[in-house]
């Protein structure tokens, strides 16, 4: 099989090349922004830290399970 128009070829694997990379960036961000809220969202940051300093064990458990175990630190 022979490429009759190679800038055409090209042109198609780099456009489906970029693509794939935006959606798969796309998909990566959102799936980041579901299991870690409280990462991007300051005022529920913000009432999370308030839960803990309150003594919540709830808050604390969620805190532990969701980013302490994953290796991840809201707060220094």
């Amino acid at each position: 099989m022979r490429i009759v128009n190679k800038k055409k070829f090209i042109k198609a694997i780099t456009g489906l090349v970029v693509t794939s990379i935006l959606i798969i960036t796309t998909a990566w961000m959102a799936i980041d922004f579901i299991l870690y809220p409280e990462e991007y969202l300051t005022t529920w940051r913000y009432q999370l830290k308030l839960d803990i300093e309150n003594g919540d064990q709830e808050a604390i458990d969620y805190y532990q399970k969701t980013y302490l175990d994953n290796g991840k630190k809201l707060w220094d």
